[in-house]
């Protein structure tokens, strides 16, 4: 059998909230916000010089409400207003990646997560090994010996993607058991329950005892004292987390072959320029674009 070619699927969304909150505030001689524009254009310049493969993919979430907030209205209620000089950044970006020529998925009614997981199913089933970048645990669920994950924060150094084995060593559980682990730990971030007090080590006590959430909640009668309280207390919870923990897998997505974007060399030198990217230009502009004009 051949070796499979690899499909990079870019959580676009947590590209750009690393490089905002990661660089030092910068702005073109206009004056106009572009750390984000920067950062995230030298995480995927890096995944671009440093890994071969055959297409690389761009998703983010979708402007619209997801299906997680009909589930939950107070799904991510307690997030904070984005930073006005974060949002001014994030159609830039999505003009630059688009002038780059490459693919970008959008989907509506859900996140990019289930955007994301959906599109690596069907690269492995069409035979590609996916790998994600990505700083969502929640993405982790769905690694195979095909799916891989590549930490946001190692996209723009020496990091390698990490398969199977590398869940178990950073998470302390299985892929498969991914999905109760979160449950049972929550996550303000999004606002997801959990369980009261429950923190990491715990999680995985209670799956290395139990196995799932559902044969915990079954014998609730073997815990002691203020633990088994929290849990009696927070099994609607728990129940409720782990809807919302699970990512969709069968969004409608494209098939891989028929993802493609056209590099436009004209509008992407335009824009480098007008933003200040001359380091950039040198990597993204090719001989081969210059005759092109």
């Amino acid at each position: 059998m051949s070796k499979r070619k690899n499909i990079f699927i870019i959580d676009g969304n947590s590209f750009i909230h690393r490089a905002f909150h990661a660089l030092p505030p910068l702005t073109n001689s206009a004056g106009f916000p572009t750390n984000a524009i920067t950062g995230t254009l030298n995480m995927i310049n890096a995944i671009m010089n440093k890994f071969e493969y055959e297409k690389l993919i761009v998703c983010f979430d979708s402007k619209e409400k997801t299906f997680r907030h009909d589930m939950f209205k107070e799904y991510k209620a307690n997030r904070k207003p984005t930073d006005p000089d974060l949002k001014k950044q994030f159609q830039p970006i999505r003009d630059i990646i688009n002038a780059l020529g490459l693919p970008v998925v959008v989907k509506d009614g859900v996140e990019a997560d289930d955007t994301m997981v959906s599109l690596a199913i069907k690269a492995d089933l069409e035979g590609y090994n996916a790998i994600i970048a990505t700083s969502d645990k929640d993405i982790k669920q769905c690694v195979n010996e095909n799916i891989f994950i590549l930490d946001t924060k190692d996209a723009d150094t020496k990091g390698e993607y990490y398969g199977v084995e590398g869940v178990i060593e950073r998470e302390g559980v299985t892929p498969e058991q991914i999905i109760d682990k979160l449950s049972l730990m929550g996550d303000k971030a999004d606002n997801i329950p959990g369980i009261q007090g429950v923190g990491d080590k715990t999680a995985i006590k209670f799956i290395q005892d139990f196995g799932t959430i559902e044969n915990l909640i079954n014998n609730t009668d073997q815990l002691k004292g203020k633990l088994r309280e929290k849990v009696e207390k927070g099994i609607e919870d728990l129940k409720l987390s782990k809807e919302l923990v699970i990512i969709k897998k069968d969004v409608d997505v494209p098939s891989i072959k028929d993802l493609k974007a056209e590099k436009n060399p004209e509008e992407l030198i335009k824009l480098l320029d007008e933003y200040g990217l001359d380091r950039l230009k040198k990597s993204f502009i090719k001989d081969s674009d210059l005759k092109s004009l």
